[in-house]
């Protein structure tokens, strides 16, 4: 049985990206939401996560896969 696909709000704090990267060592598939690429989001990205870019107050920038 797979492990389900996390998604992982403020991925890139200090709490969250320690969150994220304790899921992807547990073999967890990890999306890591943030609200822009920057040197944190390519961090995560290099460890295994999926990034997913949008902002909870701003909901139009989500988009639906």
């Amino acid at each position: 049985m797979s492990k389900p696909l996390i998604l992982v709000t403020g991925s890139t704090g200090k709490t969250g990206a320690n969150v994220v990267e304790q899921l992807i060592e547990l073999g967890f598939p990890v999306r890591a939401l943030t609200r822009r690429r920057d040197d944190r989001s390519k961090r995560l990205e290099t460890l295994g996560a999926e990034i997913a870019i949008g902002d909870f107050w701003i909901c139009s920038r989500f988009v639906a896969r």
